[in-house]
């Protein structure tokens, strides 16, 4: 008999991955991140969207909103934000500078968008020349290899899509 997780019947892989970031980031503990759970439950359903999040999960727009509503809540939850990187269209370059980016820095993560073999969104905790390592809220993943990525294309593939434009590079500095 398999055990249920995050992911099996709910798309809740994109608010999950805002606590991971958070407790990456700010070293929260576990009672601070049901707090914020909590006020992200009730900012989805003062925006009436949350048995949408619930049932289909979190796109990138909805990802920006619950980000941006963190703002209003503690300044200080991700002072260090950016996304869009639409101008990276190999592997190699995204690569070179995801690893890059959490290496300038302390407590800093990335939130990964991907496509391909499954649509999903998970935390970066670290990178290699040919692994990331992720904190993943639905216990399946602990790596995804290098050789198993690409950058778009088309969805019908063996291979992990990741999505540039759609990660989400946070951190303290």
């Amino acid at each position: 008999m398999n055990t249920y997780y995050q992911g099996y019947m709910d798309g809740l892989c994109g608010i999950y991955s805002i606590l991971n970031a958070d407790k990456l980031v700010n070293g929260t503990s576990d009672q601070e991140s049901q707090v914020l759970f909590n006020q992200i439950v009730e900012h989805l359903d003062y925006q009436g969207i949350l048995k949408d999040v619930i049932l289909e999960g979190s796109d990138h727009k909805t990802l920006r909103k619950v980000i941006n509503s963190l703002e209003t809540i503690d300044s200080k939850v991700f002072p260090l934000c950016s996304t869009n990187k639409r101008g990276i269209i190999k592997l190699k370059d995204w690569w070179e500078y995801s690893r890059g980016f959490l290496e300038e820095g302390k407590n800093r993560t990335i939130i990964l968008s991907l496509g391909g073999k499954v649509l999903h969104l998970t935390v970066i905790e670290r990178m290699t020349d040919r692994t990331i390592y992720l904190k993943d809220s639905s216990w399946e993943w602990r790596t995804i290899k290098r050789s198993s990525c690409k950058i778009m294309g088309y969805p019908n593939t063996d291979k992990y899509i990741i999505y540039p434009a759609q990660c989400w590079y946070l951190g303290k500095e």
